[in-house]
């Protein structure tokens, strides 16, 4: 159960290898965060991770783009890493 006042739930991203099958190190988090650095919390339902993610990278800068769930809206996020 998603806890208000907690950080967000996060996706979770990981390098592939060549062949497609297997992972090239280990799995992390994509720890989404505000203008000012801070962590989303469970209780922005606007902006935080729910489901039906997608990732690409244009111009050096990788974009990451969500559902935010019960909101139904579609969020991005913008880094210079996918994590």
């Amino acid at each position: 159960m998603q806890q208000d006042d907690a950080p967000a739930l996060s996706c979770k991203v990981a390098k592939r290898k060549g062949n497609m099958l297997e992972f090239d190190g280990g799995v992390k988090d994509v720890i989404i965060v505000d203008s000012t650095g801070k962590q989303l919390l469970g209780k922005d339902h606007n902006r935080r991770f729910f489901e039906g993610s997608w990732m690409h990278k244009f111009d050096g800068k990788y974009y990451f783009t969500y559902s935010t769930g019960d909101t139904h809206f579609l969020a991005y996020a913008i880094g210079s890493s996918p994590t």
